[in-house]
């Protein structure tokens, strides 16, 4: 786990609240939740994510890890933009996402998943004047999104924490994005950040998914093969049965579309957006229900 984050372009803030139906022990350990009053506070990595802690390397005990690493294996996160540029058309979809965003001054926006900070780099660019998050359970994409904030002259926030507890207080943002991340996620963890999602949403906030989506032809679904054989078929497989949109809609989103489809080399990529409505009641994949925020 890398130290407490830089002081140039990589802090994590959020205005001190306390965070409202979960205990410390679901939430996290207490010092990583600011008290109520406490103004900026930096938001330390999620003890969850730790790969290797030093009691660890003391006891020979290791932890498991709770994320998967860009392209699913850790020594290949150095290609990872590389490989993105090449087999997604990223130029296209990433223009096409950031129109859809339209990101304005003033508005917080979280990228979930953010990878290596490309996107956030590019609403940050597009609205300098906007509050611009990155969260990702990587330290190691972390550290090349922070390199790419500070060559660009950029303040974002970079958060190490993990989708499925997101460490923000209800109706903290006006837009979330995420890019190439929900088909890593099981069925039942796509339903649990989505849920979280919802949650930090504002009322009538807006939510903007770029992922592998219902292939358009028989070429589309063998070529989406390289990503199932790399990235897993267990968590790929709603993709490719077209389901995020009904999952989306499951958490508590109304106006749930699928706005772009694209042809890439691997498969073809989807873009959606849907909304968290003023007033709303979602559901849990389980079937609780939530009460309304």
């Amino acid at each position: 786990m890398s130290a407490p984050w830089p002081s140039s372009a990589g802090r994590s803030f959020w205005p001190g609240r306390s965070m409202p139906g979960k205990s410390h022990q679901e939430a996290g350990t207490l010092d990583q939740r600011p008290q109520a009053n406490a103004g900026r506070v930096d938001v330390p990595p999620d003890p969850q994510l730790i790969k290797e802690s030093p009691q660890a390397k003391l006891t020979g005990h290791m932890a498991e890890p709770t994320y998967i690493p860009a392209l699913s294996y850790a020594f290949l996160t150095r290609w990872y933009d590389v490989v993105v540029r090449w087999t997604t058309r990223e130029t296209v979809f990433r223009h096409a996402l950031l129109s859809q965003v339209a990101p304005k001054d003033g508005h917080r926006i979280l990228d979930v998943g953010c990878g290596t900070g490309s996107f956030a780099v590019q609403l940050k660019l597009a609205a300098p004047g906007a509050e611009v998050t990155g969260l990702d359970g990587d330290a190691a994409v972390l550290t090349i999104a922070r390199d790419k904030a500070r060559r660009a002259g950029l303040d974002l926030a970079w958060v190490q924490f993990s989708a499925l507890n997101l460490p923000f207080p209800d109706a903290r943002f006006h837009a979330v994005v995420s890019s190439l991340f929900f088909h890593h996620l099981s069925l039942e963890n796509k339903g649990r950040a989505l849920a979280e999602i919802w949650r930090i949403l504002e009322p009538g906030g807006e939510l903007h998914i770029a992922d592998w989506g219902r292939p358009r032809n028989p070429l589309m679904r063998a070529a989406f093969l390289s990503v199932q054989l790399l990235d897993g078929f267990n968590t790929t497989r709603d993709n490719v049965a077209g389901r995020l949109p009904e999952l989306i809609a499951q958490a508590g989103f109304v106006g749930t579309e699928e706005t772009k489809r694209l042809a890439t080399p691997c498969g073809s990529l989807s873009l959606y957006r849907a909304y968290k409505p003023p007033r709303a009641t979602p559901q849990r994949p389980d079937g609780d229900v939530l009460s309304a925020r």
